[in-house]
């Protein structure tokens, strides 16, 4: 029983050596050689001689260079196929590919292929010919789509503010914001200037740098509390010295208290060099001190 197990794998091994070399033989037996080519430049037909072309009696496909050729007759010693007009004098790849899908390939020389010359000598530059006529303006093409919409910058800031000292005697009833186109040393609140005055000896205004949109008015102020003063405050924006619909106005209803107003809904449009002003107009309550009477106020706006 040992000496039969020990053998039976060795059996195994021997038929599997004879299944693979027979199967090498038998596509080798079928691998196209190709022994010989001639063209024939009246009729462009190359005629190739060879062995295994069609094994299974399908015809072979023949490619010369990169160009498939079409056949003219084929068996399975012998093809002829027209080779294309065009070839210049050059040695080429020719392939043969069975009806087993099995290749044989051969180099083929047309012409005779002579060694490169020496490079002549440059010649001299021609003539420059005439300039052409400019050709016939094309059609408009179709208008692409509308790209996303960018992301807005942030807005400046434009900011003033003023006071009133509780001594000085508040005659005046308007002013112009310093740092908002308010004259220069002047920072108390109603310092009588005028933005409608153009002639830059009192609302001198602030210039744009750039065109833009003034949005967003804003005012905070806080009433004096040593003088029992009621009234409304009104703010506007004037631009080259005129006034706009950017304006708000704040109710002073209790002494010493805040007060608040804004215009989040107007805007006005500015071109560089423009002048921009912020002027402010108070209104006494009947029965309340003539004059205005503010500790303080800031306004700002926007810019975008």
């Amino acid at each position: 029983m040992s000496e039969r197990t020990r053998s039976f794998p060795n059996r195994i091994l021997f038929g599997s050596l004879v299944a693979l070399v027979s199967a090498g033989l038998s596509a080798a037996s079928t691998a196209p050689a190709i022994y010989s080519t001639v063209l024939n430049t009246s009729n462009n037909h190359i005629t190739i001689t060879g062995n295994n072309f069609s094994p299974s009696g399908l015809a072979p496909t023949v490619v010369f260079a990169t160009t498939a050729l079409t056949l003219v007759s084929f068996t399975n010693h012998k093809l002829v196929a027209t080779l294309p007009a065009g070839f210049a004098a050059a040695s080429y790849p020719l392939t043969v590919v069975n009806s087993n899908s099995q290749a044989a390939r051969l180099s083929v020389t047309i012409g005779a292929v002579g060694p490169a010359g020496p490079q002549g000598p440059t010649g001299p530059a021609g003539p420059q010919g005439p300039t052409g006529a400019a050709g016939a303006r094309g059609a408009a093409g179709a208008e692409g789509p509308q790209g996303p919409p960018g992301t807005p910058a942030p807005p400046a800031i434009l900011s003033g503010a003023c006071f009133v000292s509780p001594n000085s005697p508040p005659n005046p009833t308007q002013g112009i914001f310093p740092g908002l186109g308010g004259q220069p040393g002047s920072p108390e609140c109603f310092n009588g200037q005028n933005p409608a005055d153009n002639t830059g000896l009192t609302g001198v205004g602030i210039p744009m740098p750039s065109a833009g949109v003034l949005q967003n008015l804003t005012l905070v102020g806080y009433g004096n509390s040593n003088v029992p003063w009621q009234g409304s405050i009104q703010v506007q924006v004037w631009v080259n010295f005129v006034a706009t619909n950017l304006v708000c106005t704040a109710e002073v209803t209790t002494v010493g208290g805040k007060t608040s107003c804004s215009d989040l809904v107007d805007t006005v449009s500015v071109n560089a060099q423009d002048t921009v002003s912020v002027a402010m107009t108070g209104t006494a309550a009947p029965g309340s001190p003539s004059g205005v009477y503010m500790s303080s106020m800031s306004v700002s706006l926007e810019k975008q």
